[in-house]
């Protein structure tokens, strides 16, 4: 078994796009509205997101150190699952919100 011995700060904004919402400078269908703000320490066990009801897609930021996730119904481990390297842009994702698990990645 492998040990994270460095946690990570995972930044979680869930959000759902608005159409009805006038913004000039933005493209149809590109209106956020943030339904939430969650962070999480990812450490060795894997960690769901709180999913606000309404929520469609969340942007997720990494922090301090790497971590891996999944959305198929199996929870990621230290070397297995998409990866997030720390201080990486944020990531938009439009996936299942309440499939999406994380957890830190070892160095």
């Amino acid at each position: 078994m492998i040990e994270n011995t460095t946690p990570a700060t995972v930044i979680v904004e869930p959000a759902t796009v608005d159409n009805n919402v006038f913004a000039p400078s933005a493209p149809p269908g590109l209106i956020y509205v943030p339904l939430g703000y969650q962070q999480i320490t990812a450490t060795g066990t894997a960690a769901s997101l709180t999913v606000p009801t309404g929520a469609t897609m969340a942007v997720i930021s990494v922090e301090t150190a790497g971590i891996r996730w999944r959305d198929d119904g199996t929870a990621p481990t230290a070397s297995i699952g998409m990866p997030i390297a720390a201080a990486a842009a944020p990531i938009q994702y439009n996936g299942r919100l309440s499939a999406f698990k994380l957890i830190a990645q070892t160095g």
